[in-house]
Order: structure tokens, then C-alpha cells, then sequence
């Protein structure tokens, strides 16, 4: 196994095991690691850089920058997923961040939880970030409403493992 093999490996299997929502520790009385000032703001430039980017039509981009288990969804699938969520939401004006955690070990992977306008509303945000050599590169993220999904890549749903449905027959 090479090590891209083995780095892809490595994110596919923290993103499975990442907590849906970073505002929650997995255990109820468990106080959430706070995450240094350098890092805070090395996060908050690396969610401005997103958000540019999802409005100059950057969808490749962003998707060759991010991390591995990102990555672990076919580029093709992010791209129309992105262009949906762009359609959906409308431009990404701003994002105010309420909270910048330690997801998971000593700092490296990293989550952002706020709030973000867009042309189209006020909608919650949630992104995994992964730091490797202090460069940040998005693992994981969510867009909800009113405390409801609207989407998060890569998605946890596995339409191609899914039964067909009954009575459905190809050709």
C-alpha cells in the first residue's frame, strides 16, 4: 500500500467516525477541546477561501484542495453536488463562526460550527477541517436549516448501495 493509498485510508476513516454535529461531544459530560488562537484564525481564513471559492464557481477546486475522505466521493458526484447546493442556496455572502473545536486527537483535525447568509437565507454550517503541515483542507461539510440537513458532502448516504426499488427492472 502506497501512502496516498494509506493517507486516503486514514481520512475516509475519520470522517466516518467524526460526530455529526461538532457542537456535541460523543459523551455528554466530556468538555470540547478548545482549539488555539493561531489555529482559530488559520480556520476562519481557510472557511474564507472556501467561500470564495463556492462563489467564483471554484467547485473543482475546492474538491482537489480538500482532504482525503472528502475526497473519497467520485469528483463528478461533489461537482453536481456543489452546483445544486450553489442553485439551492445562492451566493455565499458571509459566515459568522459561533464555535471552533477539536474534533478529534491533539488538534489535527479540526471543526467549525456557525451560522452563514446567503443569497437565499440563513442556514447552519459545520466544517471538518484536517491540518496537516498548518495547512487546513476541508474534510467534511454540512448545511442545515431550522435544525434540518440540507446536505453534507461526502455524503453519508450510499445511493449505489441502495435496493432498487420493487418492481423496478432495468431496460
Amino acid at each position: 500500500m502506497n501512502l496516498k493509498s494509506a493517507s486516503l485510508i486514514f481520512g475516509i476513516l475519520v470522517a466516518s467516525f467524526l460526530p455529526t454535529n461538532c457542537r456535541r461531544s460523543s459523551r455528554a459530560n466530556e468538555e470540547i477541546p478548545s482549539v488555539n488562537n493561531d489555529r482559530k484564525v488559520l480556520i476562519r481564513q481557510a472557511s474564507d477561501q472556501f467561500r470564495e471559492r463556492w462563489n467564483d464557481s471554484g467547485c473543482a477546486l475546492i474538491y482537489q484542495q480538500a482532504a482525503a475522505g472528502f475526497r473519497s466521493q467520485p469528483l463528478r458526484d461533489w461537482l453536481s453536488q456543489c452546483e445544486f447546493l450553489k442553485a439551492e442556496l445562492g451566493v455565499w455572502k458571509s459566515i459568522d463562526t459561533d464555535e471552533v473545536t477539536i474534533c478529534e486527537g491533539t488538534g489535527g483535525v479540526v471543526c467549525l460550527d456557525g451560522t452563514a447568509i446567503f443569497g437565499k437565507g440563513r442556514y447552519g454550517v459545520e466544517a471538518t477541517w484536517m491540518i496537516k503541515d498548518n495547512k487546513p483542507n476541508l474534510l467534511y461539510l454540512r448545511f442545515s436549516q431550522n435544525g434540518k440537513l440540507i446536505e453534507e458532502a461526502p455524503s453519508r448516504r450510499r445511493p449505489l448501495l441502495d435496493p432498487a426499488p420493487p418492481g423496478w427492472r432495468r431496460g
